[in-house]
């Protein structure tokens, strides 16, 4: 990724998986107050930057 304004350069990996949501859990509850499942209409925001552009790439049914 590189960006002009501001400056920046980065790379992003994107993985996906398939998960049980009854299975996961927050393993560092010190940092996160609550998970959340959201279908891509209906993301809560504010989105990090790259998120759209990101979900973008991906097929309909992993987003």
């Amino acid at each position: 990724m590189l960006r002009d304004d501001p400056p920046s350069h980065w790379v992003a990996l994107i993985f996906a998986v398939r998960v049980d949501p009854a299975m996961v859990a927050i393993g560092e509850p010190h940092k996160f107050d609550r998970l959340g499942w959201f279908t891509r209409d209906a993301l809560p925001t504010p989105l990090h930057s790259q998120l759209p552009p990101t979900l973008a790439l991906l097929p309909d049914h992993l987003g």
